[in-house]
């Protein structure tokens, strides 16, 4: 079986771009940590993603793309093009996404697969989610989490005790966090897990 996890980068107040320059985070720690994870791995994520962040996604061992625009881009960029055509998979629907098995035999299953975005694939997934990788973007307390997760973690703003390294929900059920890697400039990156994943 395999199990979802989510993975992104984004301030406290749920921005993917730098307000100042209107583009991705640029944040080289974060980015080779970023790659480091998706390397080899099947990755989802939305058309958007997909066409601004192409050469991140590339070190991927496959991409599965969400949108309804099929006849777009990915019909040129993947056209008369063995490696591109077994790299990239379109799909309309979420349910379309995580059958894994019309992609792949048992035996080649992966056990993980990384939802790297946008926003709104991020909460769409949200539910199905195991993980989540968030690079927090500043040094305020406050984390953005999907909606979803965020509901489950029974707090409207979850807060990250920078002193500390570990937080549960409160009854102890759901969700559970702590550092993946110390502060390095301007961010941090969590690692927050559910305590009994979600295969399928």
């Amino acid at each position: 079986m395999t199990t979802l996890t989510l993975i992104y980068a984004a301030d406290s107040a749920g921005n993917f771009t730098d307000p100042k320059t209107g583009k991705c985070w640029n944040i080289p720690g974060d980015r080779a940590f970023f790659r480091s994870k998706i390397a080899s791995e099947i990755i989802i994520c939305g058309r958007k993603t997909f066409e601004q962040d192409l050469n991140d996604l590339l070190g991927a061992r496959g991409c599965v793309v969400l949108t309804t625009d099929t006849d777009g881009v990915y019909s040129s960029w993947r056209k008369n093009d063995e490696y591109r055509s077994s790299f990239l998979r379109l799909e309309t629907t979420i349910s379309g996404v995580l059958d894994l098995s019309t992609y792949f035999s048992r035996a080649d299953r992966p056990n993980e697969v990384f939802c790297v975005g946008g926003k709104q694939t991020l909460e769409a997934f949200a539910p199905f989610a195991s993980r989540v990788l968030a690079a927090h973007i500043g040094t305020d307390e406050s984390i953005w989490l999907p909606g979803h997760i965020a509901a489950e973690c029974r707090v409207p703003t979850p807060q990250f005790d920078v002193r500390g390294s570990l937080w549960h929900t409160p009854d102890g059920e759901g969700f559970y966090g702590m550092y993946c890697e110390p502060y390095e400039g301007d961010y941090i990156t969590l690692d927050i897990r559910r305590d009994t994943p979600i295969k399928f």
